[in-house]
Formats: structure tokens, C-alpha cells, sequence
């Protein structure tokens, strides 16, 4: 597992430069996002750690189940299946909040026109189009996450002689996360390469904000 030093938590970008008072609101904003755009690779990092941690210590015969156990013997061995579906769950619904960081960054800019004047916007659109392609499906699997009782249990109906209903179902193959929904299978993997993934993407953006940035040493 790669070191959290690996992934720049110090460069985020730190917008200095003589900013207009009807700007100040958005451009404020667009701070905090940026902020948040590193906390969410961090938090996918956590994710994993955590994931790796119950694989490294479980994984063979659950070692560490107490001698005397309770009487839900059953719950307790499942305990370290249910911390990996936590942590990919949380992994899911990370990919989603980076997304709509993301789109928050580029709305708020739009607001700023003297900022968005000196942004590198072509960066902006790659990250986006990197994003996209790595994470095609963000919103949907969130959505079957975040809902998955209200997904699951939908009244029934009767269609002739048949109920119908739609069903969920949530798995994991090794680091794959898998959700079926509706007759329909959405997946990604808790893995290093879609942290890197994540990072690229978040590297990129800030390279949009390189002009305006404090930690970039300018040369006029």
C-alpha cells in the first residue's frame, strides 16, 4: 500500500491573488472545494487501509474471535465481512461526493470571472473527461448504496398472476464491490489503482488552478 505522503496533501492549491469584493463569496468557496477534493482521495485511502486491515488480520479462520464467544457466535464471525462492505460502501459513496466536488468547483468558478480568466480550463475539462471515463458509473451505484433500503423495498405489484418487486443484492469478489439492481449489475473495485485514479484526476485540477496558486513558483 502506497504512503498517504504519496498523494500531495500539502499543494493544495492556495488562490493568491487581488480578488474582486463581488468575488470573494465564490472564490472562498472554491477554496473549501479544493480542500475537500484532497480530503475525499484521503478518505478513499481510509476506505482501503480499512479493507486491508480486516483482509490481513481475518482472512484465515477469523484467529481472533474471542475463546468464550457470546451467543451470536454467527454475528460475530461475520463481523469482518461487514467491516469490507463498510469499507467498500464508504468507497462508493467517496467516488460520488469527489464527483460533485468536482462539479461544484467548476460551477462556483463561473462566478468568479476574473478567476476563471486564469484558470487552465482545458486541465479542468480533462479531469473531468479522465473522471468519466474511470468512473462511469459514480452516480448510479451511489444512489443504489446511499438508498439501498427505499431501493429494495418498493411496494409489490401485481402484474397478472405474479408479484413483482425489485430486488438488491450487494456482494464483494475479492475487491470488487457488486450490486445487483433491478436485472442490472453496477461494480467498481476497492483497489490502489482507482486511488491513483482519484489522485490523477484531483492532480489535474490543480494544475487548472497553477496560475492563481501560491505554492507554484511564478515566472513572468
Amino acid at each position: 500500500m502506497a504512503n498517504l505522503d504519496e498523494f500531495f496533501r500539502s499543494h493544495v492549491p492556495t488562490i493568491n491573488y487581488d480578488i474582486p469584493e463581488a468575488e470573494l463569496d465564490a472564490v472562498r468557496e472554491i477554496g473549501h472545494w479544493l480542500w475537500m477534493l484532497d480530503n475525499f482521495v484521503t478518505d478513499f485511502y481510509a476506505a482501503l487501509e480499512l479493507f486491508d486491515y480486516t483482509e490481513t488480520h481475518y482472512k484465515t479462520g477469523f484467529e481472533n474471535v474471542p475463546a468464550n464467544p457470546p451467543p451470536s457466535l454467527g454475528v460475530v464471525f461475520n463481523v469482518p465481512m461487514k467491516w469490507q462492505f463498510i469499507a467498500a460502501r464508504d468507497g462508493a459513496m467517496t467516488i460520488f461526493h469527489f464527483q460533485k466536488t468536482m462539479e461544484a468547483i467548476r460551477g462556483s468558478s463561473t462566478f468568479a470571472p476574473s478567476l476563471y480568466k486564469q484558470l487552465d480550463t482545458e486541465k479542468l475539462k480533462l479531469a473531468k473527461k479522465l473522471f468519466d471515463s474511470y468512473f462511469p458509473r459514480a452516480t448510479k451505484m451511489r444512489n443504489i448504496v446511499g438508498h439501498a433500503a427505499e431501493n429494495t423495498m418498493q411496494p409489490l405489484e401485481r402484474d397478472g398472476s405474479k408479484l413483482q418487486g425489485v430486488t438488491v443484492l450487494h456482494s464483494l469478489a475479492g475487491r470488487r464491490y457488486i450490486t445487483d439492481y433491478d436485472g442490472e449489475t453496477f461494480t467498481y473495485e476497492l483497489s490502489e489503482a482507482n486511488l491513483r485514479k482519484l489522485n490523477t484526476v484531483k492532480l489535474r485540477i490543480f494544475e487548472g488552478f497553477d496560475l492563481v496558486n501560491v505554492h507554484i513558483p511564478k515566472t513572468d
